[in-house]
């Protein structure tokens, strides 16, 4: 099961989120723009050959490996599991029903998989250690973290043509029974997949 955020927000919360830990030096040595500047420097020579995702893995490259989802279901679908054992949802598709287990349509979606009864616990009383441990902290969006030109750059080089290729892989493993939470079109309909995505994944 994935849970899908636009990739490029996901890279802005990642990087901001691994700062807060402390633990990855280039991310703590670098703001979000000399980051960038570096991680396209990075890319475009781990890109000048074959690659894959698990070679996209250092940890200073993070905030975007972790955005490339197609190389994580690729690595699954590798490893034997079927597309009719995976489940897609929108993360901005849970939040709005996050509250009501009911008919939050994730946990729907779920259920038809492995029981209607299940997936129903029990509010969880939040406590003050527990707070301790959540990502308190506040960034500017992409626009105001980063320059036009390293943004163009990303999108051309980097996000443009990796969403493609995650859509397009998406609409091939829904024909062959992948869930895609909250999708009614077709599977193969590739521009289908990405005018449903593409909204419902911003948030």
């Amino acid at each position: 099961m994935w849970g899908f955020r636009d990739p490029r927000r996901t890279m802005l919360s990642d990087y901001y989120y691994e700062r807060w830990q402390g633990k990855i030096h280039i991310l703590v040595e670098k703001n979000f723009e000399e980051w960038a500047h570096w991680a396209l420097e990075h890319w475009r020579k781990k890109t000048a050959g074959p690659y894959t995702w698990l070679s996209l893995l250092d940890l200073g490259f993070r905030p975007i490996s972790v955005a490339l989802y197609q190389y994580q279901i690729r690595n699954y679908l590798d490893q034997g599991f079927l597309p009719s054992q995976m489940v897609v949802y929108p993360g901005n598709l849970y939040v709005q029903y996050r509250d009501n287990l009911d008919t939050n349509p994730l946990l729907e979606a779920l259920r038809k998989k492995i029981g209607k009864s299940l997936l129903r616990p029990p509010p969880v009383a939040t406590t003050k250690k527990d707070k301790k441990h959540d990502n308190t902290g506040k960034h500017g969006t992409l626009e105001e973290e980063l320059s036009a030109e390293v943004r163009a750059q990303l999108e051309e080089e980097i996000f443009v043509p990796e969403i493609k290729k995650l859509m397009e892989l998406l609409a091939e493993l829904i024909g062959q029974g992948l869930t895609l939470v909250g999708y009614s079109g077709e599977g193969n309909d590739v521009a289908a997949v990405t005018e449903y995505l593409s909204g419902a994944w911003v948030f």
